[in-house]
């Protein structure tokens, strides 16, 4: 009834089947679980995992950008942030509902880490590359994300600050997570800066 929200979404946890491995990455990785509510909460980006927009707010806002190949520059991915920006410039708020949750399986083993960061930093290097204004950078505060664009400087150096705090905190999944990001984000690099390759 409240026409102020554009989207409501639910708390990500992983399932409770999910293996020590999953556990140990759902601790470590941030935005990988987001805590329940007991009230309507404000948030700054709509996980796709789990959302509901009117379809009139969704037409009406412009619809995901199908240009856009998956990527992330966090645990949301650039497609979530990119349209959650358009949503709150329209003037919707997005809202985490109250005791609603939604289970969002997390790599299994070293192995899916691997691939799933690999291809995440390959396709934050593609919306650098051909849509360098549709980075939108999430950062995580509390249970809200602080969303807006960001200068490649500032960026980075957020970066460079959450790696050198997951070796101070030894925390081994989240650093692995950044590493292999990083080189997926260099191999886009040069896959669509150097070769000009965007299929």
């Amino acid at each position: 009834e409240d026409r102020t929200i554009g989207a409501v979404c639910a708390s990500i946890r992983i399932p409770p089947n999910a293996s020590k491995f999953q556990r140990r990455y759902a601790c470590e990785v941030p935005l990988a679980e987001s805590p329940a509510v007991d009230g309507v909460t404000d948030l700054g980006t709509a996980p796709s995992a789990c959302f509901a927009i009117p379809k009139a707010v969704f037409f009406n806002t412009g619809e995901f950008n199908e240009e856009m190949i998956r990527g992330e520059d966090s645990e949301f991915s650039l497609e979530d942030s990119e349209f959650s920006l358009r949503l709150k410039k329209a003037g919707y708020r997005i809202v985490l509902t109250p005791n609603a949750v939604c289970y969002h399986s997390q790599p299994d083993s070293i192995l899916q880490l691997i691939k799933l960061h690999i291809r995440n930093g390959l396709g934050v290097a593609f919306v650098d590359t051909f849509y360098p204004d549709l980075n939108i950078d999430v950062e995580p505060y509390k249970i809200d994300y602080v969303l807006g664009r960001k200068s490649k400087a500032g960026r980075i150096r957020r970066f460079m600050l959450s790696s050198i705090r997951s070796i101070l905190s030894r925390k081994v999944l989240l650093l692995s997570s950044k590493i292999f990001y990083l080189a997926g984000y260099f191999c886009g690099i040069v896959k669509y800066r150097l070769f000009r390759f965007d299929g």
